[in-house]
């Protein structure tokens, strides 16, 4: 504390974040080929009207057991800690759009069985999935695709009476994304499928950044 008060206006304590030793080695020349060689030649191309932007990310609750603070600069806003080990969680999957808008979440159970006696309106609320780890799996993934993403875009773009307008979804470089099937079916409805710098959702995605970020606080 008497350090903090000899450098009052340059230095603050700050709950980190937990962060993967992967991330903490993202270069910002990777940014910057993202944007400029990747995605702001796609938004010239295809003009997307912000109803068809998208982005869709996964977090999991988790409950956080160390409340150590960190000192960071002031002009800083983020603070992140390593993570030890992988904890026991629960996938939740959001689908944000450029327009403000949002479709049906995803949630990702550590279990086969579906829970009994939920209310009904938690049940409708989201598309429900299980896996013993509560991962997305390829499957998953797909099943999401085919179900909420493509019925979501096919009625936008009657909505927009643009039923040839190209879409755009942006998604982390998750194992499941290489999925060939599900690539064929953005292909077949004109969905360009970009994925982010690996490692550097903490960076980049605006659910990460903003969404997330107030929902675990």
């Amino acid at each position: 504390h008497s350090f903090l008060k000899r450098h009052r206006g340059e230095l603050r304590t700050k709950s980190p974040r937990v962060l993967e030793p992967e991330r903490a080695a993202v270069r910002p020349d990777q940014l910057r080929t993202f944007f400029f060689e990747t995605l702001d030649p796609l938004r010239v191309q295809h003009k997307y009207n912000p109803s068809l932007m998208a982005k869709f990310d996964e977090t999991m609750l988790q409950i956080l057991t160390d409340k150590t603070q960190c000192v960071i600069p002031s002009s800083q806003r983020l603070a992140f800690t390593i993570q030890e080990e992988a904890p026991f969680h629960i996938t939740f999957g959001m689908t944000i759009f450029a327009d403000g808008t949002d479709c049906k979440p995803l949630l990702i159970l550590p279990q086969l069985e579906f829970p009994l006696g939920l209310p009904q309106e938690l049940i409708h609320f989201c598309t429900w999935s299980g896996q013993p780890a509560g991962w997305i799996s390829s499957e998953i993934w797909a099943d999401w695709t085919k179900k909420t993403f493509l019925p979501e875009i096919a009625r936008r773009r009657r909505d927009l009476e643009m039923p040839e307008a190209r879409a755009l979804l942006l998604v982390d470089g998750h194992a499941t994304r290489t999925d060939v099937v599900t690539l064929d079916l953005f292909r077949q409805n004109k969905i360009d499928l970009v994925t982010f710098v690996a490692h550097a959702s903490h960076l980049l995605q605006p659910l990460d950044l903003w969404c997330y970020l107030q929902f675990k606080t």
